[in-house]
């Protein structure tokens, strides 16, 4: 697909990007299909991650992670915080952090806040780029399983949550991406539901 990941899509998507990168980038819309299709693919995403900012977590999503943890008992229906306790959850490692590399001289901006991290647990890797705003941060990810060509896990249900408060729940879309907007920028952790596993992701402080 070019030059350009899922991360610089998403930005393109969003519109932050400069102009002569969004000028190379139209142009290679124009040719290229798997591009085209990455990026109406993020902006449904981005669509449903604006709407879908209800609390409420899904039967099916109860469902499946109570069949995980071997919690539930019949007529439960726990507050959020005996929902997260109830996960038996296997978290994953930080392989990469950009906040850890080394920044161009003189090189200063809002965009250095942003941190681009890559989690690896057994064969799934999850890559995200976090933006931190006074407002509500933004994560922007993609969910895959490793091997010679990495295939992209879609339709995973993904929780958000900050402390024991659960902020936004979403699923992945056909890219195995994801976006969630209006995050705290303390103690924030993204949980994926497998079919047989619960994978966390502890999203480490910007104190840059």
């Amino acid at each position: 697909m070019g030059p350009f990941d899922i991360t610089h899509w998403s930005d393109y998507v969003r519109d932050l990007v400069d102009g002569h990168t969004k000028s190379k980038m139209e142009a290679q819309l124009e040719r290229d299909d798997r591009a085209r299709h990455t990026v109406e693919a993020l902006r449904r995403v981005s669509d449903v991650a604006r709407k879908d900012l209800d609390l409420e977590i899904p039967d099916g999503v109860l469902h499946s992670v109570y069949a995980l943890s071997g919690t539930r008992r019949a007529g439960d229906q726990p507050a959020a915080e005996t929902f997260l306790e109830g996960l038996r959850r296997s978290v994953m490692s930080l392989s990469f952090d950009s906040a850890m590399a080394p920044a161009m001289a003189g090189v200063r901006d809002a965009q250095s806040l942003n941190r681009q991290l890559f989690y690896e647990l057994d064969d799934v890797a999850v890559e995200l780029r976090h933006e931190p705003h006074r407002s509500g941060g933004v994560v922007v990810g993609q969910l895959v399983r490793l091997g010679d060509e990495p295939q992209p896990l879609s339709g995973v249900e993904v929780l958000a949550a900050s402390g024991d408060q659960i902020i936004t729940r979403l699923s992945t879309g056909p890219l195995g991406e994801f976006q969630a907007d209006q995050l705290p920028a303390e103690d924030l952790h993204f949980f994926f539901l497998l079919e047989h596993s619960c994978l966390e992701v502890p999203l480490p402080q910007n104190d840059r």
